[in-house]
C-alpha cells in the first residue's frame, strides 16, 4: 500500500501504481493488478451514475457482488475511490492526499463544490511546434504524478475533439486549471496564445498568493529568454542529458503546488 498517494484515484494513476508495485516485486505488469482484488472485496470504491437522478454517487461492492470471473473490473477513464477504513489503515503508518470535496463512503453522492471534484487539474501550455517533444514528456510526467498526486492533465491533442470549438475549450481548460505548466521554448514564448495562458494564471497568482504557473524549460532556451515576470520564479530545465530527473523534479512540484491550491480553495476537505 506505500504506492498508493490518495484516496481517490484515478484509472490511469491505478495503471501508475501497478506498474511501480510489478517493478518493485519482479512481476510482469500485465499478470498481477492488485487493485482489481481490492475492488472485488470492496476497499476500492468507484464514482458510478445515478440512473433515476442522472447524477453520481460512490459505489463498493459489497460481499455477495464478488465476481469470481474477474474479467474487465476495472474501466478506463472512471474515478475510483479507497474505501475509508483502508484509508484509515494506510493514514496511521504515513500521509496520503485526501479528497478536499468528497466525504468517501459506501452510496454517498459525488459532487462538486465550485465546479471541482478535488482531483487537481493541470494545463499544458505550449506552442504546437513543440508537440512532438511533449509527446515524449507528458506520458512520463503523467506517471510519476500519478505516484505522488492523480491529476488531470489537460493537454489540447487529449482533451480536443474533431467539431470542437478550438478557443471555447482551450478558456475553458485554462480556467479550470489548478496550476499551469508553461513549456517554455523560443516557439512558445512568441506565441499570443501561450502568452494569454499562462499570464491569466500568473494573475491569479499574483491576486491569490499561491503559485499557479509552473515554467519548465524545454531543452536549448536559457531562463535569461524568460518575460520579466518569470525570471523571478525557480524554473526546471528540461535537459536531455538529465531528463529522468527534470521529470521527477516537475512533477513533485506540481504535484507539491496542486496540493496547496485544494488546501486553500478546501481548507476543511470535504
Amino acid at each position: 500500500m506505500r504506492q498508493i498517494p490518495s484516496n481517490v484515484l484515478t484509472a490511469d494513476s491505478l495503471k501508475s501504481i501497478n506498474r511501480e508495485f510489478c517493478q518493485k516485486l519482479g512481476l510482469l505488469a500485465g499478470t498481477a493488478h492488485p487493485f482489481c482484488e481490492l475492488f472485488n472485496i470492496g476497499l476500492l470504491g468507484k464514482v458510478q451514475q445515478n440512473a433515476a437522478s442522472g447524477g453520481e454517487f460512490q459505489k463498493f461492492r459489497r460481499p455477495i457482488e464478488f465476481d469470481w470471473s474477474q474479467e474487465e473490473i476495472l474501466e478506463e477513464n472512471a474515478i475510483y475511490l479507497l474505501h475509508p477504513g483502508l484509508t484509515s489503515a494506510i493514514c496511521r503508518a504515513r500521509s496520503m492526499n485526501l479528497n478536499r470535496v468528497n466525504i468517501i463512503g459506501t452510496d454517498r453522492p459525488w459532487v462538486r463544490k465550485s465546479g471541482h471534484n478535488g482531483i487537481p487539474q493541470i494545463f499544458i501550455s505550449h506552442s504546437s511546434i513543440d508537440k512532438p517533444a511533449l509527446e515524449e514528456i507528458l506520458p512520463a510526467l503523467a506517471d510519476k504524478l500519478n505516484l505522488r498526486f492523480p491529476a488531470d492533465l489537460w493537454f489540447d491533442k487529449w482533451k480536443i475533439r474533431g467539431g470542437d470549438d478550438i478557443h471555447q475549450k482551450v478558456e475553458r481548460g485554462v480556467e479550470g486549471s489548478d496550476i499551469v505548466i508553461l513549456f517554455a521554448s523560443s516557439s512558445s514564448l512568441k506565441s499570443g496564445w501561450v502568452d494569454k495562458e499562462w499570464r491569466t494564471k500568473h494573475l491569479e497568482e499574483i491576486n491569490s498568493g499561491e503559485i499557479r504557473v509552473i515554467t519548465a524549460v524545454l531543452n536549448g532556451t536559457t531562463p535569461n529568454e524568460l518575460p520579466s515576470f518569470l525570471r523571478l520564479k525557480l524554473a526546471i530545465v528540461l535537459s536531455e542529458s538529465d531528463l529522468h530527473f527534470s521529470i521527477e523534479e516537475l512533477a513533485e512540484s506540481a504535484a507539491f503546488h496542486a496540493s496547496e491550491r485544494l488546501r486553500h480553495m478546501f481548507p476543511t476537505g470535504g
